[in-house]
């Protein structure tokens, strides 16, 4: 028996009874139960932001997170969600792309689907469906204000293992779902499921947002630079986005490059090297560098301009276990520590200063309360760096019968 719930069913518990009549007499049979894990026709994306209705997370991108918890400052997706039963289904404060996608790969693997988070550097944001992405400059190459579409340094969702009997033959596999609101979706924020086949081969008419996820991994980009005249030249690119498309690799902590899944190979690009002094003091909290070069030929005033967003790499801290842990990190540090239960439990453990080049170690004595393969994960905060993680994989055994 094949049972096709409607688009608003809803996940839980079901009783099933069948009714039968011939001849003027009916009969009712009793067929059971059965749990409908997941429908696809309604999103659980949806119901990770709260635009829409009492969702688990609250967005916010503008670095004012005093009333709530930083985006950057979460270890896992359980704490989020049992705030949010906690507190009776109020939307938990703050997330961000990658929180979204957390969130949801946690719930959607919890429902029995195979699922994982992705990673898409220079990540385009569409917003009229035109797959291209339109940056006005001023004279001296700099983005001026009030630019509605935009190019995340990277942005964060997850697929899902799904067969597609509702699509043409072919789509079946891994299919991209954004829970982080971004665009509405036929009147909700949700996005998905688009067959990431689909995104490859460009089948831009397919239903289901492939026309705006094609968008995030291969839209041009369109510069628009103001002349003295006021009028604007334009110059696009058409392989600034999309860079290094990549998950957590199968049984290891390492990253999978899975741009080939998406979109078929195109040139590659030169790193960029500049040295401290010259960004330091304007580095925000993402750690990212957007670079533009101008170059102008001064005899036929032709324009070429050059985009590279930048990653600065955060300096490690490695954790040593032996009989007790031991941290060490390099920093200016105040440095929280997550409780091995995954209860946020932070504790300040150095104040001392750390010069460039120094290490400072902390010894931190606790009581593990679940056996097998656990993560110890160390947050890292200064006046210098935020957001430092570092994290050792450990094996607790069982206590002794």
């Amino acid at each position: 028996m094949f049972i096709f719930p409607p688009p608003d069913a809803r996940i839980g518990r079901y009783h099933l009874t069948m009714e039968a009549s011939t001849e003027g007499q009916g009969s009712s049979y009793d067929l059971g139960e059965f749990i409908l894990l997941f429908n696809p026709w309604c999103p659980v994306n949806k119901q990770v932001n709260c635009n829409d209705d009492q969702g688990i997370l609250f967005g916010r991108w503008d670095n004012q997170y005093d009333d709530g918890v930083s985006p950057m400052a979460w270890a896992g997706s359980v704490d989020i969600l049992q705030r949010w039963q906690k507190f009776g289904c109020q939307p938990v404060r703050y997330g961000q792309c990658w929180v979204f996608a957390a969130v949801a790969c946690t719930v959607l693997r919890a429902l029995g689907i195979p699922t994982r988070v992705v990673t898409n550097y220079n990540s385009a944001h569409d917003t009229n469906g035109n797959l291209i992405i339109e940056q006005y400059l001023d004279q001296d190459g700099k983005l001026q204000q009030g630019n509605r579409e935009l190019i995340w340094n990277y942005h964060c969702w997850v697929e899902s293992w799904m067969g597609r009997p509702d699509l043409p033959e072919g789509y079946d596999g891994w299919q991209v779902l954004d829970p982080t609101p971004q665009e509405k979706s036929e009147s909700v924020y949700c996005c998905g499921p688009s067959p990431v086949k689909a995104v490859k081969e460009g089948d831009l008419q397919l239903k289901y947002d492939v026309r705006f996820v094609f968008a995030e991994v291969n839209a041009d980009v369109a510069y628009l630079m103001l002349q003295k005249d006021l009028s604007r030249r334009r110059t696009t690119y058409a392989t600034v986005v999309g860079k290094n498309i990549s998950t957590k690799s199968v049984g290891r902590d390492t990253k999978e490059d899975i741009t080939h899944h998406y979109k078929y190979q195109e040139e590659k690009t030169v790193p960029l090297r500049i040295l401290y002094e010259k960004y330091g003091p304007c580095l925000t909290q993402d750690n990212m560098i957007k670079v533009m070069a101008l170059l102008m030929d001064h005899d036929t005033q032709e324009i070429v301009l050059g985009v590279r967003n930048i990653y600065v790499k955060n300096p490690d801290i490695k954790v040593r276990v032996r009989t007790n842990l031991e941290l060490l990190a390099s920093g200016e540090p105040v440095q929280p520590v997550l409780d091995p239960d995954r209860k946020a439990e932070r504790s300040r453990i150095l104040e001392s200063p750390v010069g460039p080049g120094e290490e400072a170690k902390a010894r931190v004595d606790f009581a593990p309360r679940q056996s097998g393969l656990r993560k110890l994960v160390v947050d890292f905060e200064s006046d210098k760096l935020k957001g430092v993680k570092g994290y050792r994989n450990v094996i607790i055994a069982p206590l002794p019968k």
